[in-house]
């Protein structure tokens, strides 16, 4: 016969051994639970860099509080003609380091002579739309602003390109072409005034792309970012005809004016 004291003895080692498990299981899960989590919060926010053909494919990254940094040149604005292109700057440097000029003089010469023309050119936006979709990111309360590599000294020749196409940003920063875009996002970002939940950088240029994810990474995940590599005028910059240029140049020297590249043999 199984005594009182017996069953007692069985029903204590089986549900008190079933007791301590399940207490055991359970701190098992909080830790690993707990872990996960440490794992997740402590590893650095990076994003990847997206390639987009058109200005609009930004849009589903945006979230409440975000900071949208276009830059300028063959992003939002560029010229009808090849002159004052940002192609055409890129060529003029390279011409110059070709005739022996240093680095410091060649792009110095080349600013020189590109300002010359961006201070008369008519411009136009990439995409039609841009405009209005900028005018939208404002209206819903977004910070957009500009991050130029193009030189201090042109900002008001800069803002009236803008407002001639119907842009006005709420803060052009021009930081010219030898300073990396990335320190200067750092140094937006740590004298913001109001709070930014995620950044959002277009530029058609990889090394500015490049610099900006780099440097957003470096601040350990501190804010979330993503990065566009901009091609809507890939085709055109591949097409860069530098004798088209030369005509337009010299007609611009002898008579201040420019003329359509049709007029110099080009499409």
């Amino acid at each position: 016969m199984v005594s009182i004291y017996n069953i007692n003895f069985i029903f204590n080692s089986f549900f008190g051994n079933y007791s301590t498990m399940k207490q055991n299981m359970s701190s098992l899960f909080v830790m690993v639970v707990l872990q996960v989590f440490s794992v997740i919060y402590s590893a650095p926010i990076r994003a990847e860099i997206v390639q987009i053909t058109s200005i609009h494919q930004i849009v589903p990254s945006l979230v409440p509080g975000s900071l949208v940094a276009f830059d300028l040149d063959n992003t939002v604005m560029m010229p009808p003609q090849t002159l004052g292109t940002d192609q055409w700057f890129d060529h003029l440097v390279q011409a110059n380091l070709a005739q022996g000029y240093d680095s410091a003089l060649a792009v110095t010469e080349a600013v020189r002579t590109w300002i010359s023309v961006q201070k008369v050119t008519r411009m136009l936006p990439v995409e039609r739309t841009t405009p209005s979709l900028i005018h939208q990111l404002q209206a819903e309360g977004y910070l957009v602003i500009a991050l130029t590599a193009r030189p201090p000294e042109l900002h008001d020749v800069t803002v009236r390109q803008l407002a001639s196409i119907g842009v006005r940003f709420q803060q052009v920063l021009s930081i010219g072409p030898t300073q990396s875009k990335g320190d200067a996002m750092k140094t937006f970002l740590a004298t913001a005034t109001s709070r930014i939940s995620r950044v959002i950088f277009i530029d058609d240029k990889q090394k500015h792309v490049d610099t900006v994810n780099s440097s957003l990474n470096s601040l350990g995940g501190a804010i979330l970012h993503t990065e566009y590599r901009y091609g809507a005028t890939d085709n055109k910059v591949r097409a860069y005809n530098a004798n088209v240029a030369e005509c337009e140049w010299k007609i611009f020297e002898q008579t201040q004016t420019l003329v359509s590249d049709s007029a110099c043999g080009g499409n």
